[in-house]
């Protein structure tokens, strides 16, 4: 092997080790930089002080960003999977449509609260979650494509029950 054959393989395996390196760091600066969220909720039913006899659902959705950048939710919401049907249902605030998009710096928490009419047992054993759609730092096929870059993340499913003298 010679002096011309040495040099090379060490100045192809410097530029092995340097372009490794540099996927490395691409890889950890993209997942540094996309938006962190908790997604919370709690589903419950109330009464109202102006017509105790009419009940109603309390959807209450909590965002916290958990990242170190800001994060804008485009979107706050309830999905329900209703027994027998196809497709979900969002339920939404009218509030909810002034206040977005909203902008939460980090460490910062929004809470929305949703209502609806209990109609009597209509959802009562449908299961639900609290949803949020939130802008994301779009990928290379989103760029290339020019779509919008929105997630959606999902808290816990749980599912509605109502006290049984209310149905």
């Amino acid at each position: 092997m010679s002096a011309a054959d040495i040099v090379t393989v060490i100045i192809s395996s410097a530029a092995l080790l340097i372009s490794g390196g540099t996927l490395w760091w691409t890889i950890n600066r993209a997942q540094r930089e996309e938006p962190k969220i908790e997604v919370t909720g709690v589903v419950g039913v109330g009464l109202s002080g102006d017509r105790p006899d009419d009940p109603y659902w309390e959807f209450s959705v909590y965002v916290t960003n958990t990242g170190n950048r800001a994060v804008t939710i485009e979107a706050a919401a309830w999905q329900l999977m209703l027994p027998g049907k196809s497709s979900d249902v969002r339920v939404t605030g009218k509030v909810i449509d002034d206040e977005t998009p909203l902008r939460l710096d980090a460490n910062d928490s929004r809470k929305w609260v949703f209502t609806s009419p209990l109609r009597g047992s209509h959802w009562q054993g449908s299961s639900g979650r609290p949803a949020v759609t939130y802008i994301a730092r779009p990928t290379w096929r989103e760029r290339r494509l020019n779509v919008g870059a929105t997630r959606d993340k999902f808290g816990a499913s749980q599912t509605l029950t109502i006290p049984p003298d209310w149905a």
